[in-house]
C-alpha cells in the first residue's frame, strides 16, 4: 500500500494536471473565456509559471551542460509537482486514517512512514 502512493498516486495525479497546464490554461484565455478564472486565478497561475521557468532554467542538461530551457519544460514541470504534492497529501490522509499506526518496510525500520515515502518516491 505504501508504495501505490508515490509510484500510482504521483502518475494519475501527473496525467489529469495535463488538463490544467500551460497547453491548456493558455488557450482557454486566448478563446475570450476568461469567465472561467478569477483575474486572481489568472495571475497565480503566471506568477507560478515564471517560477517553474526560471528554477528549471537554472538547471544544467547532463551531457552539454547547457541551461534546460524551461519554458519548454513547463508543462511537465506543473504536472510533476503537482502530482508529486497531491500523492504526498494523499499517502498523509491515509496514515491519518490508519490512527497513525506504524507501518513498518523490512529494511526502512529506522524511517518514519513520512520519510518513506520521500526515499520510495526517490528511487523510482
Amino acid at each position: 500500500m505504501l508504495l501505490n502512493y508515490d509510484n500510482i498516486g504521483h502518475t494519475i495525479a501527473h496525467e489529469i494536471l495535463h488538463g490544467f497546464d500551460s497547453r491548456s490554461y493558455n488557450p482557454i484565455l486566448r478563446n475570450n473565456n476568461k469567465l472561467n478564472f478569477t483575474q486572481m486565478s489568472i495571475e497565480n497561475f503566471k506568477e507560478k509559471s515564471d517560477c517553474f521557468v526560471r528554477q528549471y532554467g537554472m538547471e544544467k542538461e547532463s551531457i552539454t551542460n547547457r541551461n534546460i530551457n524551461g519554458s519548454k519544460t513547463l508543462d511537465e514541470n506543473i504536472a510533476d509537482n503537482g502530482g508529486f504534492k497531491i500523492a504526498h497529501r494523499a499517502y498523509m490522509k491515509y496514515l491519518q486514517s490508519i490512527c497513525c499506526k506504524n507501518l513498518v518496510v523490512p529494511g526502512f525500520e529506522d524511517f518514519t512512514n513520512e520519510q518513506f515515502f520521500f526515499i520510495s518516491f526517490g528511487r523510482n
